[in-house]
């Protein structure tokens, strides 16, 4: 009977259709992983990964621009072809030139084009016509008077900016063969004019820059990222881009990695001498923490999302995080043409002037050009000069201003 009501249940082998028997034997052979993670029993075995084309000369430049972002981007922990950060300011720099190029095939753009992208780019010409930000497509409503949206906008970019996306453009054209010996003999980049305009505050400017910053506990933020940078000789996308793992304060040491850094020549740790930086970075580090950060990853400055109520310490402050209030205190102190990175000239002009070799000076800078490090040097024999010009007219002694005193005091001693 039991043998009766299988073979009623269940056909011989012999009867099966052949595609449902390898099926069914194939379903037998496939075995359960653990968690059932990629299991091909259940179906999930993982797929073979998505054939990537090359980038050819027929191609649109928008779709050789995604393309070429494709091949550059890689999805593991421990390993990548660029730095996130770097992929960002590609994808940006491709928009940019997307705008001007749009659907050009690459062998269609030659240096006739990139000239003509060079010429609008700097004059800020209608191509780059777009929002400069989301806000700016809105009506904005400000102490109750509602104003019209700012609309779409194009502004002129510096030559260096220019550079940078122009050489993905031409980065695409040699991956397509249609970087022609043409292209490479007429084809130049944009210089920028060199700025000889000293942007470094004077004793009495840092003076009333700090004591400004100090009168209201909402500009605190800019006091102490003032004397921060003042003492580190730091640029703010390296002050802003630090973790919690590279500010050491039982050392009194900060360490500047990469990609904080420019490149990575300008990796460096930066020992801490000043009293008041050592107490701006602990305020700092306060600071993260009430904002979520815990970890030794996580950043000095945590990312706050204007629509979201929580600050994100895995992702570190935008450029613009602290521009309201630099912008606050540059107007209160009639300052307006000071800005963030020259936070770190003005530290490095009061260590020229109280004697400071100019290689130490550009070790705490990360760089320095030969124009600098003249420019340093001169400070500091001037700052020599009126000092031992008081002594010869047995005048009172008036130390050269800084921010360092024990360098002061060692300067001092050597030359009496």
């Amino acid at each position: 009977m039991a043998l009766s009501i299988i073979s009623a249940s269940r056909p011989p082998a012999a009867l099966i259709p052949a595609p449902e028997r390898a099926s069914e034997l194939n379903s037998l052979a496939l075995q359960h992983t653990l968690d059932h993670e990629n299991c091909p029993a259940c179906g999930t075995a993982p797929q073979p990964e998505p054939y990537i084309d090359c980038i050819t000369g027929e191609m649109p430049f928008c779709e050789a621009a995604k393309l070429y972002i494709a091949l550059r981007s890689f999805s593991a922990d421990n390993a990548y072809f660029i730095r996130e950060n770097t992929q960002t300011d590609y994808a940006n720099n491709l928009k940019s030139a997307e705008m001007f190029f749009g659907s050009t095939r690459l062998c269609d753009i030659g240096w006739r084009d990139m000239r003509r992208y060079q010429r609008a780019r700097a004059s800020g010409g209608k191509e780059f016509l777009r929002y400069r930000r989301p806000q700016d497509a809105k009506p904005r409503i400000i102490d109750g008077i509602q104003y019209p949206a700012k609309g779409k906008t194009s502004y002129p970019v510096k030559p260096q900016q220019i550079r940078q996306e122009l050489r993905l453009v031409r980065k695409l054209k040699i991956l397509s063969d249609t970087w022609t010996p043409e292209d490479n003999r007429y084809f130049e980049h944009l210089h920028s004019l060199e700025d000889d305009v000293d942007r470094a505050l004077t004793p009495d400017q840092q003076r009333h820059w700090l004591e400004t910053s100090a009168l209201t506990p909402r500009w605190e933020t800019v006091l102490w990222w003032s004397r921060a940078s003042f003492d580190l000789l730091t640029s703010p996308g390296e002050l802003r881009g630090l973790q919690l793992g590279h500010v050491n304060l039982a050392y009194q040491l900060v360490r500047i990695p990469w990609p904080c850094a420019k490149n990575p020549y300008r990796m460096r740790e930066i020992p801490i001498e000043s009293a008041t930086c050592l107490e701006a970075l602990e305020n700092f580090v306060k600071r993260a923490r009430d904002k979520g950060a815990k970890t030794p990853t996580d950043h000095l400055f945590p990312f706050h999302h204007p629509r979201r109520p929580d600050p994100d310490p895995k992702r570190p402050m935008t450029s613009s995080g602290l521009k309201r209030l630099w912008q606050e205190v540059r107007e209160a102190t009639d300052l307006k043409w000071f800005r963030m990175e020259d936070t770190r000239h003005t530290g490095a002009t009061r260590m020229a002037e109280a004697g400071y070799p100019v290689q130490i000076i550009a070790a705490r800078m990360g760089h320095c050009d030969e124009k600098k490090q003249r420019h340093y040097t001169h400070i500091s024999q001037q700052a020599q000069r009126l000092w031992l010009r008081s002594q010869e007219q047995n005048l009172p002694r008036i130390p050269p201003a800084s921010v360092h005193s024990w360098a002061v005091q060692n300067f001092f001693e050597k030359s009496s």
